[in-house]
Formats: C-alpha cells, sequence, structure tokens
C-alpha cells in the first residue's frame, strides 16, 4: 500500500500543477470551422502529424519524470531501480526516434510539394 501512495501522490501534484495551463490553453484555441479555402492538402497533412508527434513527445517527457520519480524512490532496490533506469533509458531513445521522424517527414513532404 505505502509504494501506492509514494508513486500516486506525485503524480497527482503533476497533474494538478498541470491543471491551469491546461484551462488557460484550451480557452485561447479558437473554434474549428472545417478546412480554410485553397488549404494546400500537403500542408495540413504536416501539421497534424507534426502535432501528433508532438503529443507524443509531451508525453515521452511525462514518462521520464515519473521514472525518475520511481527512480528516486526505489531506494537502492535494485530491480526497482534497474526499471526505473531502462524506462528511462527507452523513453530517450523514443524521443530521439521522434525528432528524427519529424524531420524524415518534413523532407518528404517538402520533396513531395517541391515536385
Amino acid at each position: 500500500m505505502l509504494k501506492k501512495t509514494t508513486f500516486l501522490i506525485p503524480l497527482l501534484s503533476l497533474a494538478l500543477m498541470a491543471y491551469p495551463g491546461a484551462a488557460q490553453a484550451i480557452a485561447t484555441v479558437p473554434p474549428v470551422s472545417g478546412l480554410p479555402s485553397g488549404a494546400d492538402p500537403v500542408a495540413i497533412i504536416l501539421e497534424v502529424i507534426v502535432a501528433i508527434l508532438e503529443i507524443i513527445a509531451i508525453i515521452a517527457v511525462i514518462v521520464i519524470i515519473i521514472a525518475g520519480i520511481m527512480y528516486i524512490f526505489s531506494l537502492g532496490d535494485e530491480d526497482s531501480s534497474r526499471r526505473a533506469r531502462n524506462t528511462i533509458v527507452y523513453t530517450v531513445v523514443g524521443l530521439i526516434i521522434i525528432g528524427l521522424s519529424i524531420v524524415i517527414v518534413n523532407f518528404v513532404l517538402g520533396a513531395i510539394n517541391a515536385t
């Protein structure tokens, strides 16, 4: 029970800290009324793919923070610290792949748009 509590308290505090910022961001988003006339489909696809990858990158950063908290609370337990370290390493590798995929998407869609 103590392990669940020590994991949930930092997670809950992170969620509460993000709430005011999320509410403010939602208030500033203009309503979507459909695609603008004359919109380039390639540009729209590029924006959607990059937006999805950015959301995944934000989730990856949150996972790194949670894994860091797990590493701190492992208190020398070798198995817990190894799992937290592996989570951090795999998430950083995932962030690198996300960054490279954004570059690849920009390159491919730029090449398509140029022809």
